[in-house]
C-alpha cells in the first residue's frame, strides 16, 4: 500500500467548505452552496480573512493541497458571485426548484467542460458538490436576503 503525505514547516490552512471543491490542482474550484446558511457576503469575508493569513498552502476538504492560494480564492469568489447571480432571476420569478435544478446542472457541467474537465471528474464534482443542493442553498440565501 502506498501512502502519501504532505510535510512542511510553513503554516497550512485547512479550509473546510469555505475553500470550495476542487477535484485536482488544475481543475476549476466550485463553491458548495447547500442550505441552510449560505451567505455570500460572509463567505467573501471569510475568503478575505484566509487570504490575509501567511500560509500559501491550503488543504481543501474536497480534495487536497492547493499551493496558489491567491488564484484559488480569486476563482472561487468569482464563481460564487456568478452562481448567486445565475440563481437570482429564477428566485425573482418564483421558479420552482425542480425546474431550476436541471438547468443549473447543465450550466455547471458546461462550466466544467469548458475548463477541460473529463467525464469521470465531472461525476466526482457531482458527488462532492451536487447541483441540486447549491440551488436549494442559493434560493434560501436570496429569500433570507430579501426578507432582511
Amino acid at each position: 500500500m502506498t501512502h502519501s503525505y504532505f510535510e512542511t514547516s510553513a503554516p497550512v490552512i485547512f479550509t473546510g467548505d469555505v475553500g470550495g471543491v476542487r477535484i485536482g490542482p488544475d481543475s476549476p474550484v466550485m463553491p458548495p452552496c447547500p442550505p441552510p446558511d449560505i451567505n455570500v457576503e460572509d463567505w467573501l469575508e471569510s475568503i478575505a480573512l484566509l487570504e490575509s493569513r501567511t500560509s500559501d498552502h491550503l488543504f481543501l476538504t474536497h480534495y487536497g493541497l492547493i499551493t496558489d492560494k491567491k488564484a484559488h480564492f480569486a476563482e472561487l469568489s468569482a464563481r460564487l458571485l456568478e452562481w448567486a447571480a445565475w440563481i437570482k432571476p429564477h428566485f425573482d420569478a418564483n421558479t420552482p426548484q425542480p425546474e431550476i435544478v436541471p438547468q443549473f446542472e447543465v450550466w455547471v457541467e458546461q462550466q466544467l467542460r469548458s475548463k477541460g474537465v473529463n467525464e469521470a471528474d465531472i461525476e466526482r464534482y457531482n458527488k462532492a458538490n451536487p447541483a441540486y443542493m447549491s440551488v436549494a442553498g442559493l434560493i434560501r440565501y436570496w429569500k433570507k436576503r430579501t426578507q432582511s
